[in-house]
């Protein structure tokens, strides 16, 4: 019988087999019309954004966000969010993975829109929504530090990704993502590293993880 070691390991080479031979996408909400700077000038709300491999539920496009300074963390000028002062929006942000697509690997940056600092949960299911894993981020700071964190879920067969809030205090949520990286990771690098992608959307947004990461442990 295979020990739960060996088991491991082979369930790791399958993964990474699969990834390797995964087509990837780099989804930055750009292409579409830039949308306004606030919540309740967004219309229709809440807002279906589908694209050929995936859709987002949940929140409304905004372009240039006011009383938003980790914009340039972002690839701009459009992210997707979703706030109790919209309308009709929800508390939690969903990624629906087109069948077609195989995915392994979600990654993203994720925005806490709130004045005070907040956890997340973002989870990964199957297409049965059977939980694959879950990343914690706790006490994101606030959206007056440019608070944010970069979500790298790994698992086979990920069909919905969903993002929510830890706790909902005096009923008051804010969030955004941006930048959606499938079946490849945007986890900050160092810079020699990342040097190279500094061209495209994805290589911006790895420097900046990588800068931001250094100032704030210096």
């Amino acid at each position: 019988m295979m020990s739960k070691l060996s088991f491991s390991i082979a369930a790791l080479a399958v993964l990474i087999a699969h990834s390797a031979q995964a087509a990837t996408a780099f989804i930055t909400f750009d292409d579409l019309a830039t949308g306004p700077d606030n919540y309740p000038a967004a219309s229709p709300s809440p807002q279906t954004i589908i694209y050929p491999q995936a859709t987002f539920t949940g929140g409304v496009i905004l372009g240039n966000a006011t009383n938003f300074p980790a914009q340039s963390f972002a690839t701009s000028p459009n992210i997707y969010a979703t706030s109790w002062f919209g309308t009709n929006l929800s508390d939690m942000l969903t990624i629906t993975i087109n069948p077609s697509f195989p995915t392994n690997e979600v990654s993203f940056p994720l925005f806490n829109g709130l004045t005070t600092s907040q956890s997340y949960t973002v989870s990964a299911f199957d297409a049965s929504n059977n939980l694959l894993t879950s990343q914690h981020l706790p006490n994101i700071a606030s959206t007056t530090s440019s608070g944010f964190a970069i979500v790298d879920l790994v698992a086979l067969g990920i069909m919905s990704v969903t993002i929510t809030p830890d706790s909902i205090p005096d009923g008051r949520w804010n969030f955004a993502i941006d930048s959606i990286a499938l079946n490849q990771s945007l986890q900050p690098v160092p810079l020699p590293a990342a040097l190279p992608l500094f061209a495209s959307g994805a290589g911006t947004l790895l420097f900046l993880s990588w800068r931001k990461k250094k100032k704030t442990t210096a």
